[in-house]
């Protein structure tokens, strides 16, 4: 059982602990799961994309570069995708405004393909983040 000097501690720690290492490494998880997923041709709820038009198709494969939909063309887009963090917030998003245009037509255009969120997959591997986190910093009690 804990007393109260422990629990005291517990919350000191907590309140001291700069959280920009944590908060790197969720971004990195979901950067890399929006593009892992978006390259094998799955949405962020693990749902295959939509498939091309038939003109889009016919383009893609005169290119060498069908199937399947994985919304590369030059693979651009998902290279630019990055994260960055402070010690209180991480965020994820394109370095070029060109590519942030291409990614909202992707995610909201005619044909809906929602890949720029953060599946189950991540959002578990996110829980174990902070678990981890926080249980290595609660260890020096």
């Amino acid at each position: 059982m804990l007393d109260f000097n422990d629990t005291q501690k517990m919350f000191q720690r907590l309140a001291t602990a700069s959280f920009k290492p944590l908060l790197k490494d969720i971004g990195t998880a979901i950067r890399d799961s929006i593009q892992t997923k978006t390259s094998q041709g799955f949405d962020a709820t693990g749902s295959r994309f939509s498939p091309y038009t038939d003109v889009y198709r016919q383009m893609k494969t005169f290119k060498g570069l069908y199937p399947p939909v994985n919304l590369k063309l030059s693979g651009k887009m998902l290279g630019d995708l990055s994260q960055a963090e402070t010690d209180k917030e991480c965020r994820v998003g394109f370095r070029t405004t060109s590519s942030a245009l291409i990614a909202s037509y992707n995610q909201e255009g005619r044909t809906p393909r929602h890949f720029f969120d953060v599946s189950q997959e991540a959002d578990k591997e996110i829980n174990r983040l902070v678990n981890d986190f926080i249980n290595g910093i609660l260890k020096g009690i």
